[in-house]
């Protein structure tokens, strides 16, 4: 029994201390998170807590997307501390149909979707809005290649 409620007790502290905030901005996720550990590029911010590497990129000043990889490489997201994690994000979580491969699946929201690689245990959080922003952006492009024919 006592074992139970430790672990129970660990994984309350791992969603209130490790929740994903799409559309959070810049300030909001350095409260949440602390100081950054590095600015791996310009829109991107890599955090450390509770022994888990939180990435966040920003859009017009809003995070977009989430990773999340334990930092110890021996050790991966379990199933439960997935669901956590998931429900952080909202509700209504969809299991894609086609998540049936060996080592990823994925689920969406009204908001974002989520994509879990058991193997790597990197666990990421995108807005279905920034998917849409990149998907209209590399048609621009394309369009753009093909103007005048």
């Amino acid at each position: 029994m006592k074992a139970l409620s430790l672990t129970l007790l660990s994984f309350l502290c791992l969603a209130l201390s490790t929740e994903a905030r799409i559309g959070e901005t810049l300030d909001e996720c350095i409260k949440r998170y602390g100081e950054p550990a590095q600015r791996p590029q310009p829109k991107t911010l890599l955090f450390h807590k509770s022994g888990i590497a939180i990435t966040c990129f920003f859009v017009d000043g809003l995070c977009v997307q989430i990773s999340y990889k334990k930092l110890d490489s021996a050790t991966r997201f379990n199933e439960r501390e997935v669901e956590i994690l998931r429900m952080a994000n909202g509700s209504n979580w969809q299991l894609r149909p086609d998540a049936s491969r060996n080592f990823h699946f994925y689920w969406s929201n009204e908001i974002c979707e989520c994509q879990w690689d058991r193997h790597t245990g990197l666990l990421q959080f995108e807005a279905l809005a920034e998917k849409k922003r990149k998907a209209d952006e590399v048609r621009n492009a394309e369009k753009k290649l093909l103007e005048g024919f």
